[in-house]
């Protein structure tokens, strides 16, 4: 009973501060594809363990889209249905209080394509590193599945003592740092995985892209950027090198794109280094990042963070095709946009990407749903 309370109280409080109604989801949710004429409608699901609901609007809606059997492959939905399974990454793996887990990740593939070498596009999810939020997990995968692509869920290990203080502004930082420097081991792992295992996956180990939003978003940063140059020797010695969870250490994390969905670097932006093209989406009225140079949660006493501009600077600086997409009066749920929408922004990226189209751009565009009036022109 305990353990109970504890998950709702953290859901709930999670969901007060995203404004929105408190719901835990308290057991998986089977997919079903359902066919009405030529929609697909996809019912939200989600098979990574402990997964809840985040609070934001857009959490767990069914996934739909207008099926065009002959439109452009990686542009248009031209999949019907879509098949789910699921892959170990590691096992026995050490959580932060002593216990150990096996990682999963949920791969997404279209049925009925003879394609065995497509690009693959991973969402991590958010949740603060301390919980596993559903907002956007089955969406996702489901979406690019339906353009042709392989999409995959990744999990990585959450939890640090005094979690929910980073809300409240009081927490030992020592033990943050550890929890995103864990995710950013094990989406790691699941990168190598997928380059190791790519035959057999059906993808195309030169096209694999990644993302994510709020917690997933820094964790995507952390894993294609940091290397173990950057990390304190203290940070190793505790919780071992960077590529030292799961198999396949020699393999590449290198990646052919990024999209940061609401989220930044942590503490510097010193590590941002790499010249990878980047898709940045983040609002204005974001009630726990800021638009540029900030602290998490915009608690004074907080980590620095570098979000939206300021990342989209040292993105420019690096040489990097950058595109960020601000979204005036946006909130932390995906910048106040239908998840369909926010889809549709990573994939045109994305596709561009693919066909060598990729440039340097900023643009404004007014959130559906806004959290705040502001003027951003």
């Amino acid at each position: 009973m305990k353990m109970r309370s504890t998950t709702l109280w953290i859901a709930c409080f999670t969901a007060i501060l995203s404004f929105s109604s408190c719901e835990v989801i308290n057991q998986l949710i089977a997919a079903q594809g359902v066919k009405n004429g030529t929609t697909a409608v996809i019912q939200g699901d989600n098979s990574l363990p402990g997964a809840q609901k985040g609070g934001f609007a857009v959490t767990n809606a069914p996934y739909q889209a207008t099926v065009k059997p002959n439109g452009i492959r990686y542009k248009d939905h031209i999949f019907s249905d879509v098949k789910k399974t699921h892959e170990t990454v590691a096992t026995g793996v050490k959580q932060f209080n002593g216990q150990t887990k096996d990682l999963m990740m949920d791969i997404y593939t279209p049925i009925g394509d003879d394609n065995t070498k497509r690009p693959a596009v991973i969402f991590i999810y958010g949740g603060g590193w301390f919980m596993k939020t559903l907002d956007g997990m089955q969406q996702f995968g489901e979406g690019f599945a339906m353009r042709g692509y392989v999409g995959v869920s990744v999990e990585y290990r959450i939890g640090f003592p005094n979690a929910t203080g980073m809300m409240t502004c009081k927490n030992n930082y020592s033990e943050f740092n550890e929890a995103w420097y864990r995710a950013a081991q094990d989406v790691k792992a699941a990168i190598r995985y997928l380059k190791a295992n790519a035959d057999r996956l059906g993808i195309d180990e030169n096209k694999i892209f990644i993302g994510g939003h709020s917690a997933g978003a820094f964790t995507t940063l952390n894993a294609v950027h940091l290397d173990d140059k950057d990390i304190p020797q203290a940070m190793i010695d505790k919780e071992g090198a960077l590529n030292s969870i799961g198999s396949y250490p020699n393999e590449s994390t290198t990646v052919a794109g990024e999209y940061i969905l609401a989220g930044g670097s942590i503490n510097t932006l010193n590590y941002v280094d790499k010249s990878i093209p980047t898709y940045i989406m983040q609002g204005t009225c974001d009630e726990f990042i800021e638009n540029g140079a900030g602290k998490i949660y915009k608690c004074n006493t907080n980590p620095n963070i570098y979000a939206g501009q300021a990342l989209f600077d040292k993105l420019k600086s690096n040489g990097a095709c950058v595109e960020f997409k601000v979204s005036c009066g946006g909130d932390h749920g995906f910048g106040g946009l239908s998840m369909e929408s926010q889809i549709a922004y990573v994939n045109d990226f994305i596709y561009d990407v693919l066909k060598g189209n990729c440039s340097t751009s900023k643009e404004v565009i007014n959130a559906p749903k806004k959290k705040c009036d502001q003027s951003c022109y």
